[in-house]
């Protein structure tokens, strides 16, 4: 589990990032039911298919980003919860978002994103979705060279990118490159707005 405080002015908002793996292989239906029991101080709630996360700062842009057009009041969506799978997703259009990073039947790794101005509230719905979805993984996103070939697919970031910014071949290395280059699309969905 990864909280962090959300950058911005005036009220502070709390963002909390965690991976579970979908132990009992709940139907895309009984995961979208677990958000029935959302906390009445939470601002917002995703569940996305974690094969196209990088890391967590992907979800961390995804999320100030998201609340960036929440205060500033240039939603795509009308609810944060949508917004920040918007910008997840590096798409302009909600239905091409969910089309990429939605859970569906047969997800086996779930990204949960949680956002409330209150540090308490993240941490107490970030533990309920945990427990009634499964288990939270060691090790966050784990990086696969096919996953992050994918992402910079989906993405259209070209090798020689990532090389730019990579310090070696490091698995780790290029992961973190390709995360910079994913949050920079990411927050480009902004400038369509």
């Amino acid at each position: 589990m990864f909280i962090e405080e959300l950058i911005g002015s005036g009220q502070g908002f709390f963002v909390g990032i965690a991976e579970v793996l979908n132990r009992d292989k709940k139907s895309r239906e009984a995961l979208l039911a677990t958000l029935e029991f959302k906390q009445s101080r939470v601002d917002g709630i995703q569940l996305m298919n974690s094969r196209l996360i990088v890391d967590e700062l992907h979800l961390l842009a995804a999320a100030q980003n998201a609340v960036n057009a929440f205060k500033g009041n240039y939603m795509i969506s009308r609810s944060l919860d949508v917004e920040t799978a918007v910008y997840a997703s590096g798409q302009k259009q909600i239905s091409k978002a969910f089309d990429l990073i939605g859970v569906g039947d047969k997800t086996a790794s779930i990204a949960l994103v949680v956002i409330s101005q209150d540090e308490k509230a993240v941490r107490l719905q970030l533990r309920s979705l945990i427990d009634s979805i499964g288990e939270e993984t060691e090790d966050r996103f784990r990086p696969e060279p096919a996953k992050l070939q994918r992402i910079a697919q989906v993405f259209d970031i070209p090798e020689s990118e990532i090389e730019v910014l990579a310090e070696s071949d490091d698995i780790m290395d290029v992961r973190s490159a390709l995360s910079k280059c994913v949050v920079s699309r990411v927050s480009s969905v902004a400038l369509d707005a």
